[in-house]
């Protein structure tokens, strides 16, 4: 079960790095995985062994630091201790929370995100840099954190110093790296995304993969898609980046989990919005903060942990709703 789905493809990265060949689409390949958590698990092995042990000992030690620095984020965003304490609660009890323990790339993703908020927001500058590059080259989803830091820099432009700007300019860097491999393994720089087309996405607006919801509420799961609980998670998020942006006035934070849910929902399906939310720390933190309210609380901690026992059953059963 620990290299089912993704895992098995970040697996064989670790073990033999990326399929080298000539780019087609006529099969599912590695080219769409990012390198961060394959390269760190490949570069442990002559120490450790390539057992999958060790990506999952990983996941959980990621996990573990990405708590701790959520919580920290929290702190350094004004947010009360009882918020904080909240959103760890929220991220660690989430339905789909059960990938942060499996060697995919969900747990580190929290992690370098939510360190590299926390950096730049200390004006830790050179740290923020090498964070930045990190998640750049751990999920596409990091290259929406850098547009999220822009505006950000944008509303402090009087506050910080012109090397704030080199730093988040230099962030993509990862993203660079990862095509430079795409391009010497397979010709094509953009493997990442001409290979979508294998899984059936594509560019499509997003009403006709949320209004199926509501056309056949009976419909539970279809095509890998467990579809109330991604659009649950889509819509929950979307309301968060509102009040983030206009209620909080965190407009970078509000943009960064926006485009984070709608450019996976622009592939024509919301299958695995649960998992990809999840992966943003500020919808934990706009969670966090409803649960101050004791009752919601208690519906959140009840619900989800029905969800998150019911969802890692199926999980290891390989019912398809519960692995993407």
């Amino acid at each position: 079960m620990a290299v089912y789905n993704d895992g098995g493809l970040y697996y064989g990265i670790a073990q033999g790095g990326y399929e080298v060949r000539s780019f087609d689409t006529s099969r599912v390949t590695n080219w769409a995985s990012f390198p961060l958590h394959p390269m760190i698990w490949r570069a442990l092995t002559p120490w450790f062994g390539s057992s999958p042990m060790v990506g999952i000992v990983l996941a959980n030690v990621y996990f573990l630091l990405a708590l701790v620095m959520l919580h920290r984020l929290c702190s350094a965003l004004g947010y009360e201790a009882v918020v904080a304490d909240r959103a760890v609660l929220a991220l660690g009890f989430f339905p789909t929370s059960y990938f942060f323990s499996m060697p995919w790339s969900e747990s580190l993703f929290v992690l370098v995100t939510a360190a590299t908020a926390y950096a730049i927001l200390a004006r830790q500058w050179s740290w923020g840099a090498l964070l930045g590059i990190a998640a750049c080259a751990c999920r596409l989803a990091g290259l929406f954190l850098v547009m999220a830091l822009l505006l950000w820099l944008w509303e402090k432009r009087n506050e910080v110093p012109r090397r704030a700007w080199i730093v988040v300019g230099l962030m993509p860097l990862g993203l660079v790296v990862f095509m430079g491999m795409l391009y010497r393994a397979s010709g094509d720089a953009l493997a990442f995304v001409d290979l979508q087309s294998v899984w059936g996405r594509h560019f499509e607006l997003p009403i006709k993969a949320l209004g199926v919801v509501l056309a056949k509420p009976w419909v539970l799961a279809s095509d890998g898609n467990l579809r109330h609980l991604n659009f649950l998670v889509f819509v929950v998020g979307m309301a968060t980046s509102y009040w983030l942006a206009f209620r909080r006035g965190q407009r970078w934070l509000g943009l960064f989990l926006v485009l984070g849910l709608i450019v996976p929902a622009l592939t024509g399906s919301i299958a695995s919005m649960s998992r990809y939310g999840m992966g943003l720390f500020p919808l934990a933190i706009g969670i966090g903060y409803a649960l101050k309210n004791q009752r919601v609380e208690r519906v959140y901690l009840v619900v989800s942990s029905v969800l998150f026992a019911l969802m890692a059953i199926a999980f290891q059963l390989q019912l398809s709703f519960a692995g993407v």
